[in-house]
């Protein structure tokens, strides 16, 4: 009986830490390949979703969060990233996307495309920002959250956002500060297409004008902490599912070795 109330109390600690677990990471995608000398872009998530290179877009050195780094840079004109070997999900999916970015020129009322894919304007997914919004497209919804009046895109700054599938909520995120949040109809189904960095899937001329990194995008959603996590360490810094299951499946088993050794003892 005793054992197994102990296997009854272990099971429902294990299901409350896996149930709370940080969300995984899907994609990943940190740009850190040789200046001058590559023309793909590893994707170091669960999807390896690789990109190759297109028109003129190269990697370059730029400074940011205190460091040197290795960037994808792109002028704005016929430069983008892509893969036709999937997308990140479907529709209907909670997820967390961030990426640091450093516009060239001061934004205008034109979207500037981080990530998009799909193969329609009612069955894609886009995420960027214009002169005052921060814009996500998912299915046939658009999601806007205003950025600060007084605010300069041609430094870095860390973008983010978060999906509650459940509630249809968009919460955006500017160097790990929530902007705020808005309830919109999306999450669609997005089928077909490539999946593009720095331009729109549906083949527009919304292009990203300057330097991007570190972009990643996660199943779930993310704590604020864990995106001030991922923006000062790095995406690769917030630990999976299974790894914090697996630290949970230890803890419970200290306390029984710690019994066997006092019966030892006794």
């Amino acid at each position: 009986m005793r054992k197994l109330c102990i296997a009854c109390v272990a099971a429902a600690v294990v299901a409350a830490i896996a149930s709370s677990a940080p969300a995984g990471l899907l994609d990943y995608w940190d740009f850190n390949q040789t200046v001058g000398g590559s023309d793909t872009a590893d994707d170091q998530g669960t999807n390896n979703l690789d990109l190759s290179l297109v028109g003129e877009s190269i990697y370059a050195t730029s400074t940011y969060n205190g460091a040197s780094q290795t960037v994808l840079s792109l002028d704005g004109s016929g430069d983008f990233a892509k893969t036709t070997a999937g997308q990140p999900f479907g529709g209907g999916t909670s997820h967390t996307l961030t990426a640091w970015v450093k516009h060239d020129d001061a934004a205008t009322g034109t979207l500037e495309t981080y990530i998009s894919w799909g193969s329609s304007s009612v069955s894609r997914y886009f995420f960027g920002t214009t002169q005052s919004w921060m814009k996500l497209g998912y299915g046939t919804g658009t999601v806007n959250v205003a950025l600060p009046a007084v605010f300069d895109e041609t430094d870095w700054h860390h973008y983010a956002l978060t999906f509650d599938a459940g509630t249809q909520t968009t919460t955006m995120y500017l160097d790990g500060t929530p902007l705020g949040s808005s309830t919109a109809t999306t999450g669609a189904a997005v089928t077909g297409g490539e999946l593009r960095v720095g331009h729109q899937c549906t083949g527009n001329t919304e292009y990203l004008d300057g330097m991007i990194d570190d972009l990643a995008i996660f199943s779930g959603i993310l704590t604020q902490a864990e995106i001030q996590a991922a923006m000062t360490n790095g995406p690769l810094s917030i630990p999976g599912p299974s790894s914090v299951l697996l630290v949970g499946i230890a803890l419970l088993g200290l306390p029984v070795l710690r019994r066997r050794k006092m019966d030892r003892w006794i």
